[in-house]
C-alpha cells in the first residue's frame, strides 16, 4: 500500500488514535468489571441479610400466654 506522504500520516495518525482508544476503552472496562463485581458482592451481601436464615426467625408462639 503505497499512499502520499501527506495520507500515510493521516493513517498512521488515525491508527494510533485507534490504539489510544483501545487501550482507554480496555482500561474502562477492567475498571467497570471491578465495580460490577464489587455491587454483586453488595447485593449478595442485601440478599442474605433480607432473605436470609436468620430474617425468617419468629418468636415461638406459646399456647400458654393470653
Amino acid at each position: 500500500m503505497n499512499l502520499p506522504p501527506k495520507q500515510t500520516e493521516i493513517a498512521c495518525s488515525k491508527s494510533d488514535l485507534t490504539v489510544a482508544e483501545l487501550a482507554r476503552l480496555n482500561a474502562e472496562n477492567s475498571v467497570l468489571r471491578d465495580e460490577n463485581e464489587a455491587l454483586k458482592r453488595r447485593v449478595a451481601w442485601f440478599e442474605k441479610q433480607l432473605f436470609g436464615e436468620k430474617s425468617e426467625k419468629r418468636p415461638v408462639d406459646n399456647p400458654h400466654q393470653p
